[in-house]
């Protein structure tokens, strides 16, 4: 995969461990906080996309926009959105429905 259709969560990643300057530790909380920042966003895009109601295709790219992504992020995005427990995506769902 080339550096220009790369999601740029691997390219985080990638710098991440290239960076000869950081030991191991920081290596692996590095790897932690991205694991963690795009959670939040595969939370957001499933809650937005799915327990918020239908939106347009265009509602979802400005919502990929604000969150800096590109189409290669969005797939990413969503193959990670299928990680997402039953529990959580039900309880998302129950959560919308009563706002």
């Amino acid at each position: 995969m080339d550096k220009a259709s790369a999601p740029k969560i691997l390219e985080k990643m990638e710098k991440a461990v290239a960076n000869q300057k950081l030991n191991w530790l920081v290596v692996e909380q590095c790897l932690i906080c991205i694991k963690e920042e795009w959670m939040n966003k595969v939370k957001v895009l499933f809650t937005f996309t799915k327990a918020g109601g239908n939106r347009s295709e265009e509602d979802t790219k400005k919502l990929l926009q604000v969150f800096g992504a590109s189409g290669e992020d969005k797939k990413a995005l969503k193959f990670w959105m299928t990680g997402l427990s039953s529990q959580y995506k039900n309880h998302m769902r129950q959560t919308s429905k009563q706002i």
